[in-house]
């Protein structure tokens, strides 16, 4: 080896880029484990009735009786749409109430760390996105059935 030769240090051009990929898959294990293991509350039960109908059975409910049993109500119907789906897809029970709320959850720390790398830098982007991962407060309303989690 000569020495004009230089050993080419390792890159960590994609260490950021890691470390979030870290940091969700933390955040989802956190969120979507153990989702419907609590039992639901009566907001959840309550929650659940708009989205299934009276008989708690998806197939049985059209959009529209979602649109038309929210009326007089204060609560948009977004919601009660997605959970509508969530019922069909993984069938009622706790976890596909409380699914997009954990689903939201993990996107919104994506979405703090992008918004933390743009307005700041990338430390600051990945240090927002840790302490959104790890706040209990934050992590009680990601597996909630309701549509204010």
């Amino acid at each position: 080896m000569n020495t004009t030769d230089t050993v080419p240090l390792p890159s960590f051009s994609h260490q950021p880029r890691n470390l979030i990929i870290l940091i969700l898959i933390i955040a989802s294990c956190m969120r979507f484990i153990g989702l419907g293991h609590r039992s639901l509350w009566v907001d959840e039960v309550i929650a659940s009735f708009v989205p299934t109908g009276s008989d708690l059975i998806p197939d049985n409910t059209d959009l529209s009786f979602i649109f038309w049993g929210r009326q007089g109500d204060v609560s948009p119907p977004l919601r009660d749409y997605i959970a509508h789906f969530c019922f069909r897809l993984f069938g009622v029970n706790e976890a596909s109430l409380r699914f997009p709320s954990a689903l939201f959850g993990v996107l919104s720390i994506w979405l703090i760390y992008i918004i933390g790398r743009k307005w700041f830098d990338e430390k600051i982007g990945l240090i927002a996105a840790i302490l959104l991962t790890l706040s209990p407060y934050y992590l009680m309303h990601s597996q909630g059935g309701r549509m204010y989690t």
